[in-house]
């Protein structure tokens, strides 16, 4: 989605948390009414673009994540931002938007990040530390203008766009470029529960 904003309706209140919803079904149409008279207005939430090879793939709203595609299997990477670069072995690699930063990347350690922040965050899951002790990119935020650069070294690496219906083959040599993706989301959200949850 390039053009327009996105509404999102909380259809299961009661089992969903909907951090990226704005609404329920039952109030459906009072927030129409908001959006319509101009009271509320879409947020802007960045996406994170993803380049493979030079093939660009649809653009993350939440997260991906670099993994071999055996999940018992060491994921095996070589990491570089600005002139830092390093190798790591670990059990994947994850980079997230702010919108993202509520689900996988936090339970790997990662920090809530405020819904509009302008950056991107990536955090290495379970690194293996006697490899490399002193890892410098284990965590990290990726500002504007920059770009997160990683190398495959798994002849069985896969990328995951926002969980597992969007993949692509990450095999050994490969390289893939994160950024934040130019045309942010026009989101209607609520700001007030997306900063409780941090």
């Amino acid at each position: 989605m390039t053009d327009g904003a996105l509404l999102g309706v909380n259809s299961a209140p009661r089992s969903s948390v909907g951090f990226l919803t704005s609404t329920r079904r039952t109030h459906l149409a009072k927030t129409l009414a908001a959006i319509a008279s101009g009271a509320l207005q879409p947020l802007l939430v960045s996406r994170l673009a993803v380049e493979i090879e030079g093939e660009h793939l649809p653009p993350a709203l939440n997260d991906v994540l670099i993994a071999h595609e055996n999940p018992a299997s060491t994921s095996r990477y070589r990491l570089r931002l600005g002139r830092r670069a390093e190798d790591h072995r670990s059990s994947g690699l994850w980079i997230a938007t702010p919108a993202g930063s509520t689900a996988g990347i936090r339970s790997a350690g990662g920090e809530v990040m405020p819904l509009t922040a302008h950056r991107l965050q990536f955090r290495a899951r379970e690194l293996y530390r006697a490899h490399n002790p002193n890892a410098a990119l284990e965590t990290g935020f990726v500002e504007p203008g920059q770009k997160l650069v990683v190398e495959s070294a798994m002849t069985a690496g896969w990328l995951y766009l926002d969980g597992a219906r969007t993949n692509a083959r990450f095999p050994f040599g490969a390289q893939a470029h994160f950024r934040i993706a130019d045309a942010p989301l026009r989101l209607f959200a609520d700001a007030a529960k997306w900063d409780a949850a941090g």
